[in-house]
């Protein structure tokens, strides 16, 4: 609501200014998903491509909420909504069903790149218009449904990735034998990626068996003689 102003001539021809009553401003409802940190249907999420000893590439995801000024929340109601953009594949088309009967929002949803439909997560494609297609539940029965337009672009960085290192015994024989079984130990240095894509050996030595430094031990040690 708002009070307007206006000029008013009085009886003796001089402007005065007057208060009308109040007028409602008119808002275009809004509906669409709200991304975190973001907005309504504006989004952006990170591709990183690491280099070095763990390469790799990390593909970054970005949360949303259904929201709908005109049919809010309200018990009972859940919202499908379906990714109907040109290029999507049809079996069948990415979708999510999600609560929609408390607070001002759905559940919350968790958007990827791709084209096929995932349990858990719903598909975009990036840097191009997507359109949406919704439908409002109650009862599973369809109460409201419409459709709007989202946009989530992209942007890319590198990063050297390198492994850590840590040691570790190992049975030079088989590493399916358990240590203390083993009739061969070694002693080696184990590097991993955090995405345990890959592994390495360095610095790989063989340890003495326990078994023959024990016999060696006791060769060593002249028997007593006992009066």
């Amino acid at each position: 609501m708002k009070l307007v102003r206006q000029a008013v001539l009085n009886v003796f021809g001089i402007f005065s200014l007057s208060f009308v009553a109040p007028v409602a401003l008119s808002q275009e409802p809004q509906v669409g998903l709200e991304f975190k940190g973001f907005g309504l249907n504006v989004a952006q999420i990170t591709i990183t491509e690491f280099f070095g000893e763990c390469p790799g590439e990390d593909i970054g995801e970005v949360k949303a909420h259904f929201i709908s000024s005109v049919n809010p929340p309200s018990a009972g109601h859940r919202v499908v909504i379906r990714n109907v953009t040109e290029g999507m594949k049809s079996t069948p088309i990415p979708y999510t069903n999600r609560e929609y009967d408390d607070g001002r929002r759905s559940q919350g949803i968790t958007l990827i790149p791709g084209t096929e439909h995932k349990r858990r997560t719903f598909r975009f494609i990036p840097n191009k218009t997507n359109t949406f297609e919704f439908e409002i539940l109650q009862d599973k029965q369809v109460i409201n449904k419409g459709s709007f337009e989202s946009v989530i672009s992209t942007t890319n960085k590198k990063v050297e990735r390198k492994m850590t290192w840590r040691s570790e015994e190992f049975c030079v024989d088989t590493d399916k034998t358990y240590m203390k079984d083993c009739k061969t130990p070694g002693i080696r240095e184990k590097g991993s990626c955090p995405d345990s894509s890959t592994y390495k050996y360095r610095n790989i030595r063989h340890l003495e068996s326990k078994k023959k430094a024990n016999q060696d031990g006791n060769s060593k040690i002249p028997p007593r003689n006992i009066p």
